[in-house]
């Protein structure tokens, strides 16, 4: 697999970051969390109504990472979306996409800014598909408390959805990080709220999440849209 090499030269990650949670991703809004060059991140998320998630991340150099994502909306989970048909509810929806760093707070800039493009389908007779773009700027204010601020672009055959997404990671103790996060609409977007609560072991790459939230889903245009209820789910990440 070609790695790029300047890339992997433009910093060292240090070990001990891995167990501040500094690297985990967020859920409804991404967060700029990379992963040491030829590691790999899994996340598994299932929700009460049977919803369920899961995307494999694999880091090409320090600054850029491709995933792989894939999940199944349930057929009960209902929305006023138009653009509902786009995760045909009770088929499985297959997307590819890469995330880039453009600037980093490492490297003496203010905050961190990536840039993330996907695409994919649904796994049907119609095979519905759209193209998904977002800019994730991360702020740290200390090492205990992070701030995101994420426009959001959903473009498909029947019109676009754009959305800004905002987050706030909180570490209240060693292994436990509080998550509050909302996407607000702009235009064909619906908005949408999720908290959830982190638990990361000491000396750990594991970390498990329990969560509530309207949004319709965390796959891509999913996050601009809202279900008719809130859900509880959980979320397991690994980092390997």
């Amino acid at each position: 697999i070609y790695t790029p090499s300047y890339f992997d030269n433009y910093y060292v990650l240090d070990p001990e970051k891995l167990s501040t949670g500094k690297f985990f991703k967020g859920l409804s809004v991404s967060n700029n969390s990379f992963i040491n060059s030829e590691n790999s991140q899994v996340n598994i998320m299932y929700d009460v109504d049977g919803s369920w998630e899961s995307r494999f991340e694999k880091a090409l150099s320090q600054r850029f990472i491709v995933d792989i994502t894939t999940g199944v909306v349930d057929k009960s989970t209902g929305t006023k979306s138009s653009f509902k048909k786009y995760f045909d509810p009770g088929n499985t929806m297959l997307r590819g996409g890469a995330k880039a760093i453009i600037y980093s707070s490492d490297n003496g800039n203010l905050f961190t800014s990536s840039l993330r493009g996907s695409f994919g389908r649904v796994l049907a007779e119609n095979k519905p598909g759209y193209f998904f773009g977002e800019s994730i700027n991360s702020y740290n204010f200390n090492q205990k408390l992070s701030f995101n601020f994420n426009p959001k672009l959903g473009v498909s055959g029947t019109g676009d959805s754009i959305g800004v997404g905002t987050g706030l990671h909180w570490k209240v103790l060693n292994e436990i990080t509080l998550i509050s996060e909302t996407n607000i609409p702009i235009d064909n977007a619906e908005n949408n709220v999720t908290f959830g609560i982190r638990y990361s072991p000491g000396e750990s790459n594991k970390h498990i999440d329990l969560y509530s939230s309207n949004a319709f889903s965390f796959i891509d245009m999913g996050q601009l849209m809202k279900r008719d209820k809130n859900i509880v789910g959980v979320n397991i990440g690994i980092l390997y």
